[in-house]
């Protein structure tokens, strides 16, 4: 069984770029001499607009920038920073990997379940809107100890 995110099949809404938003799109696209260049900047710019990057900004931002939408979806599922469903008012990432756990990520993560609540600390930003919590990578150069 696989975790992997799946492309939605259904047509995603049409929406547009709202003004404050297509000027900053304007300004990701001119900086490269090649539209597709600019899909991450586009990206950024679709879920600091609405919060999280649903099938229709997808679309949206794979029509602005001249890439197929299993492209863009592919580029989105690959960086942790790109939500793909609604996140909460505080979002937690917490990385996982073994150096993580090594520096204290794992205690970090057992002190927010103590703190929130088992469930809590894996919340559905569905249900309450609040908080969510996904494990990452690491950042690179991350020099960050965690207590």
């Amino acid at each position: 069984m696989s975790h992997a995110p799946v492309m939605p099949a259904e047509p995603a809404a049409r929406i547009e770029w709202p003004a404050e938003s297509k000027q900053e799109v304007e300004q990701a696209l001119a900086r490269y001499p090649n539209p597709r260049s600019a899909v991450l900047p586009v990206l950024w710019v679709a879920q600091r607009h609405w919060g999280w990057l649903s099938p229709a900004a997808l679309k949206l931002v794979a029509e602005t920038v001249g890439v197929p939408e299993p492209e863009v979806f592919g580029i989105a599922t690959f960086y942790t920073m790109f939500n793909l469903k609604p996140v909460g008012r505080h979002h937690l990432q917490i990385c996982m990997t073994l150096s993580c756990s090594l520096m204290g990520a794992d205690r970090l993560f057992r002190h927010l379940e103590k703190k929130l609540g088992k469930e809590a600390a894996r919340h559905d930003p569905a249900t309450h809107g609040l908080a969510s919590e996904e494990p990452v990578l690491p950042p690179v150069n991350s020099t960050t100890r965690i207590p």
